[in-house]
């Protein structure tokens, strides 16, 4: 008997399996790891520039980072002015679906500093997203 995530995808609407390889590989980097957990469980967008700061990288890597799960269904991008936010996409995909509740179960610990690094820009007064 399969297991019951296995009958979920079953459906014709679902990803094909090199899609399925896709999102694996894209979870498979701890930056990119992060940046779902913080998209996901912290907060619902950010731009380029914030998580740069956030993850103490460059523009160029963290645009990179974003892209990569972006191509893997995870995320949508959307303008607001002059500023570019993504946010995790709204995921009609069972398999998505499911491993963005396994994303959720990561302790928070995880992320700590991220998370510190966040709240110490709000508290410098600029405006982010988290």
């Amino acid at each position: 008997m399969p297991c019951s995530y296995h009958r979920l995808l079953r459906k014709e609407d679902e990803m094909k399996s090199d899609e399925y390889e896709k999102a694996f590989k894209a979870l498979a980097n701890e930056q990119r790891l992060k940046i779902m957990y913080l998209l996901y469980c912290v907060d619902d967008k950010a731009t380029v520039s914030e998580l740069a700061h956030v993850f103490q990288d460059s523009e160029s890597n963290s645009s990179r980072q974003l892209k990569i799960l972006k191509e893997a269904g995870f995320l949508e991008k959307h303008r607001a002015g002059k500023w570019t936010y993504y946010s995790v996409g709204e995921q009609t995909d069972k398999f998505l679906f499911a491993i963005l509740d396994v994303l959720a179960m990561i302790p928070e610990e995880f992320v700590a500093q991220e998370i510190e690094r966040c709240k110490e820009l709000i508290s410098q007064g600029r405006e982010l997203s988290f």
